[in-house]
């Protein structure tokens, strides 16, 4: 299975994570059109979607279902991503932030979704973020 979003960086990522899922048992389901006309820089697009996809794989590592949603189109000259995953347990929260629970080099980890939120609002965008015992979410809109 081939992706092709008409964007050489988003191609590159989604096709690898791709493969990296199918590994690894997880059912990628995707909602994607053209995105040629993306105006968000290669370099964030690699931190949105590389923290994005790593974080939904490690969640269905732990999770019986192993589904990952994603929509990511560009509808009505603004940018729609989602990420929506399978989830074992609920996230680790603290004064309301999503934590990491990951023991193992602590200094490596916990910045990805913080990495995300920063691009985001870079670009004038908006997310939410929303999760049970069952599915995490993230969703994000960017103007064009």
């Amino acid at each position: 299975m081939s992706i092709d979003t008409k964007h050489v960086i988003v191609n590159a990522i989604l096709n690898t994570k791709c493969e990296e899922m199918q590994s690894k048992d997880i059912l990628f389901v995707s909602k994607i059109n053209d995105l040629s006309e993306l105006t968000i820089r290669d370099d964030d697009l690699v931190v949105l979607l590389s923290n994005l996809l790593n974080n939904a794989i490690e969640a269905c590592e732990q999770s019986v279902d192993k589904v990952i949603k994603m929509k990511f189109v560009i509808e009505d000259n603004q940018i729609i991503l989602s990420v929506k995953n399978s989830n074992a347990e609920l996230p680790t929260q603290v004064d309301g932030k999503i934590v990491t629970s990951k023991t193992d080099h602590p200094g490596e980890h916990g910045i990805g979704l913080k990495n995300v939120e920063e691009v985001v609002e870079k670009y004038n965008g908006a997310y939410v973020i929303d999760f049970d015992n069952e599915l995490f979410s993230i969703s994000m809109i960017i103007p064009l």
